[in-house]
């Protein structure tokens, strides 16, 4: 009996934990055209700023992956803070190296996103979201607790809603 009841209490916790992680259909955003990255700076945000780069080399996790076109810049207002890399590869695989160069995971999707928190070094509490869709790709790098607004600002300028 003893034994039951701790096996229901792990199958309780693991179905828990299992539906807590995934609560219902996620909103992913896509760009069909990388050109879409220009409307970050039509963001209605108060005291907005972007921050284009004039190359990704900030960007660690694109090493040496040859890329077709590229948008990389910071974003800052009173209300939301994020950094953008995003690229159109010259081919899926490309895009799906990127994918395993940001997350360290090689699902040989070329379809996928993936979306994480943690503390980095100077303890700061930070997320990030990775997205590919064939060959176009990005990831952001955000605040944790402006995680959901950042996931609501990237649905308003990526045209491309994902289904998983």
């Amino acid at each position: 009996m003893k034994k039951l009841s701790v096996f229901i209490a792990f199958a309780f916790i693991l179905v828990s934990s299992a539906v807590s992680c995934f609560p219902g259909k996620p909103n992913v955003y896509i760009f069909n055209d990388i050109s879409e990255c220009e409307n970050i700076g039509f963001l209605k945000y108060e005291n907005s700023i972007l921050y284009r780069y004039e190359n990704p080399s900030a960007d660690t996790y694109l090493r040496k992956l040859s890329y077709v076109e590229y948008f990389a810049a910071r974003y800052e207002s009173d209300e939301l803070k994020f950094e953008i890399f995003a690229y159109v590869f010259e081919n899926s695989e490309t895009a799906m190296q990127y994918f395993e160069n940001v997350t360290g995971k090689n699902d040989n999707l070329s379809v996928n996103f993936s979306i994480s928190s943690g503390v980095g070094l100077l303890g700061v509490s930070s997320s990030e979201i990775v997205v590919i869709d064939g060959k176009c790709a990005y990831t952001v790098f955000t605040p944790r607790n402006q995680l959901e607004e950042t996931k609501r600002a990237l649905g308003e300028i990526f045209s491309k809603k994902l289904d998983f």
